[in-house]
């Protein structure tokens, strides 16, 4: 197995690029949440990179931070959405609706559209989809279909929602993946450029699925430990491996139809939990183990290393990191606990 190690703990608070000086950091932006729009945390977030609007899940919806706001006092800057549920995973589609996933035994998939924050209710501008069971993860493809994780250990899922389905009733209009062989406790979901899916099991003995674009063929990666999250970027394919009783160390593991159970890695994590790319091909990743945002520049990515000349970074985070995302700016959002989400723009 070939081993590539991540050199992160040596650059500890290094500049961007590699030209910064040591002790520089990112520059941020903090966000509170408006009074009672959550009652502990944030979660799950996504962001809308046509205008770079960013969706932030809170206790009982959504809140909305509208693109280039500096501050969410007065509360009217970030308009807030009452759904009744903490969404589980959020997804934005080119239309800019967005869709959230209920997590729970008889849960549902909602379609939000662009008018709903903006008149504060999910009255008219909301469509429930039904037939889930613990809906998790959700992505959309580059055709507009959505793309659902159903989170069970003992009958997990993946369903597909077609694009412009007039039937609400996922039962009869949707396609649904499954397999015990394939899917157990599916989570993390992502589509890279071909709109083949990816998605993470996980579980102790975890594993990576793809379902291969227009087909129903499924292939399975294993050796992995709980892998919670996956990313893509032109036609690569990464994956967060956060335990350690697999093949891989805790890890971010480059998944491709080369390797199965021994793909190229980058050590030095101690649980990576969250990945997101952002415009220039750069992997943004939260170590939640250590409170820690490392960037793996496009050069460490396509090399698989992290060397002198193709450098990884580390920024100290607040404590609790929960989700990750960037907008078309290359600027990147990160929800921690205590009901804030933070903007850093390298």
């Amino acid at each position: 197995m070939l081993v590539f190690t991540a050199f992160l703990l040596s650059l500890s608070s290094c500049g961007m690029g590699g030209g910064g000086t040591s002790g520089s950091s990112l520059p941020s932006t903090t966000f509170s949440a408006p009074s009672g729009a959550t009652a502990t945390s944030f979660g799950k977030i996504a962001v809308d990179k046509s205008n770079n609007n960013v969706w932030i899940a809170t206790n009982a919806g959504l809140m909305e931070i509208p693109a280039k706001t500096t501050s969410c006092s007065p509360a009217s800057n970030c308009p807030t959405l009452s759904l009744g549920f903490t969404p589980a995973g959020i997804a934005v589609d080119g239309s800019g609706n967005v869709w959230v996933t209920n997590d729970s035994s008889s849960g549902s998939v909602t379609e939000i559209s662009s008018s709903a924050i903006s008149s504060g209710s999910c009255s008219s501008s909301c469509t429930n989809f039904s037939g889930f069971s613990n809906p998790t993860g959700i992505a959309v493809d580059g055709s507009g279909n959505v793309w659902v994780t159903n989170d069970s250990s003992s009958s997990g899922s993946v369903t597909e929602i077609p694009k412009g389905t007039s039937s609400t009733s996922c039962s009869s209009s949707c396609t649904k993946f499954s397999g015990s062989t394939y899917f157990s406790s599916p989570t993390g979901i992502a589509v890279d450029s071909n709109n083949n899916v990816w998605v993470t099991n996980d579980s102790s003995t975890g594993s990576v699925t793809e379902i291969k674009s227009g087909s129903s063929s499924c292939t399975k990666f294993s050796g992995f430990s709980s892998p919670v999250a996956v990313a893509t970027y032109s036609g690569s394919v990464w994956v967060a491996n956060s335990g350690s009783g697999g093949s891989y160390p805790p890890s971010i593991v480059a998944v491709s139809s080369s390797c199965s159970s021994s793909c190229p890695f980058i050590k030095g994590f101690t649980t990576p939990t969250g990945l997101a790319f952002d415009s220039g091909g750069n992997l943004w990743v939260i170590d939640s183990g250590n409170n820690t945002l490392v960037e793996i520049t496009s050069a460490a990515i396509g090399s698989t290393s992290c060397t002198t000349s193709t450098p990884c970074y580390n920024y100290s985070l607040p404590a609790k990191p929960q989700a990750i995302a960037t907008d078309s700016n290359g600027n990147v959002w990160v929800t921690v606990t205590g009901a804030q989400v933070i903007e850093y723009t390298p």
